[in-house]
């Protein structure tokens, strides 16, 4: 009876052990298989928008051009100022922003700033460095005249810039690279005229002439009757 009761408690112990083994082996299993052959998904890596903003001051028009160009436009001061970029220049777009720079613009020697503006081309936001092809700027104000003349701001200074066109009202120049450029009045000759004029039109002359004009008309028509 003694060894019967021995073997019966061995055997239940033995049970309990391999029982126990059983329940621990069922908890380490995810553990182990975590650890050797599962491989989490990797987090995915955003992508970065591309800023639609480029370049710094007082941007009054900033827009993204696709590959086949476009135009980007913007008010400063009493003109509005519009950078034309061809097809093909940019084949994976740009940013184009037009900045007033009026405030801090400094005519030379006897000239009045008409106005001021910049032209910032980058891409994702970076400006874009060196020349390019020539992009069209066109600045339609009614201040402006003949006698005015187009200045890049550099380093060293402003530097005279030939328009490719300039009538009353419209002024039209192709630009290498981004720079701040600044519209000067100053006196000149208008060939044809008989008085010197600044470049800007005044009200105060329509009126004059408009006065002597009828006065004309008036001693003409004294004239006349005088003669009848």
């Amino acid at each position: 009876m003694i060894i019967k009761r021995a073997i019966g408690s061995f055997l239940s112990a033995l049970g309990l052990i391999v029982v126990g083994l059983a329940f621990s082996a069922t908890l380490a299993g995810p553990a182990s298989a975590a650890g050797t052959g599962y491989t989490p998904t990797p987090t995915p890596t955003p992508t970065p928008t591309p800023s639609s903003v480029c370049g710094t001051g007082t941007i009054v028009s900033s827009s993204t051009l696709p590959g086949s160009g476009g135009t980007v436009s913007g008010n400063v001061g009493s003109g509005v100022v519009t950078v034309t970029v061809p097809p093909g220049e940019f084949p994976d777009g740009v940013q184009v922003a037009i900045v007033d720079t009026g405030g801090s613009a400094t005519p030379p020697s006897g000239g009045a700033v008409v106005l001021g503006f910049g032209v910032n081309v980058c891409q994702n936001g970076v400006p874009v460095t060196g020349t390019f092809a020539p992009l069209g700027v066109t600045l339609v104000d009614p201040e402006v005249g003949p006698c005015q003349t187009l200045y890049q701001q550099t380093a060293s200074g402003l530097v005279a810039v030939p328009p490719a066109e300039i009538t009353n009202g419209h002024f039209f120049v192709p630009i290498t690279e981004e720079a701040d450029y600044v519209v000067v009045s100053s006196t000149c000759a208008i060939p044809g005229a008989t008085t010197v004029v600044t470049g800007k039109p005044f009200l105060l002359e329509g009126i004059v002439a408009g006065g002597l004009l009828l006065l004309g008309s008036l001693l003409l028509l004294r004239l006349r009757f005088r003669h009848h």
